[in-house]
């Protein structure tokens, strides 16, 4: 009835499955996020609790998802391991992740929060992040690892443009669009490292479509010249610190 996400590297605490029945048990939610998570060190297995949360602090107990937007403390809604949702609620929704990304957690989890009719967020310590030296994410990126962050990013963008374009409530509407706005920013700033090259696996024209999302300065310039990304904040800073050394 449940369907439980758990990393090979991490585990999760003793009573976690009992802590997770007890919820559903006595609310009536089809899913719950424990949002404080404890990361753990590999070499000697301190734990400490990790630098970020799925939902904000304030926010414990049950939610429906117009709450959540409303809130407004809700980009990104990822870690699909602090999440624990009836197996209807995602066969139901045809929920599924986006293959061959990374980030494949943000549509994912940030549709299951969407979609359901209540959910319940627990402050409780469930979850356990083993921070592996050599995970994929925190490891060194190469070229061919900046191209798959850049891709991710724009599929990432591409799904919540389709979810926005086809909404139809006004505020998922926008929260759609400040997702839409959130990972175009994320997509261009990424693009600063490698420009549009031949094995992008997108286009400058297949990004024209989402130019809507972007602030002036990233649909202006860093559209057409995407290595000039972050150019101009370096430029002001030294400018900055230039004029501070002279007074």
């Amino acid at each position: 009835r449940y369907i439980v996400f758990v990393d090979s590297d991490d585990y999760i605490e003793l009573d976690g499955l009992q802590t997770c029945a007890d919820i559903f048990r006595q609310h009536d939610v089809e899913l719950v996020s424990f949002s404080k998570i404890m990361a753990v060190n590999p070499s000697g297995g301190e734990r400490k609790e990790y630098g970020y949360r799925v939902f904000a602090k304030e926010l414990v107990g049950v939610y429906t998802p117009l709450e959540i937007i409303r809130a407004k403390t809700h980009i990104p809604i990822a870690t699909t391991w602090a999440f624990i949702a009836k197996n209807s609620l995602i066969f139901d929704n045809d929920i599924s992740f986006i293959p061959y990304i990374f980030y494949e957690d943000i549509a994912f989890c940030t549709t299951l929060t969407m979609k359901c009719k209540h959910i319940y967020i627990s402050d409780k310590p469930y979850y356990n992040y083993v921070l592996s030296p050599d995970s994929t994410i925190r490891g060194r990126f190469t070229r061919a690892k900046r191209i798959k962050q850049v891709y991710s990013y724009f599929m990432t963008l591409c799904y919540f443009s389709a979810l926005h374009d086809t909404e139809e409530n006004p505020e998922f509407k926008e929260f759609y669009r400040q997702n839409c706005a959130f990972y175009a920013k994320d997509m261009m700033k990424s693009l600063g490292f490698i420009g549009y090259a031949k094995d992008l696996g997108f286009s400058k024209q297949d990004i024209a479509p989402m130019r809507k999302y972007m602030s002036s300065k990233h649909r202006i310039l860093c559209y057409h010249f995407p290595r000039i990304y972050g150019f101009p904040k370096k430029l002001r800073l030294w400018f900055m610190r230039y004029f501070s050394a002279k007074q």
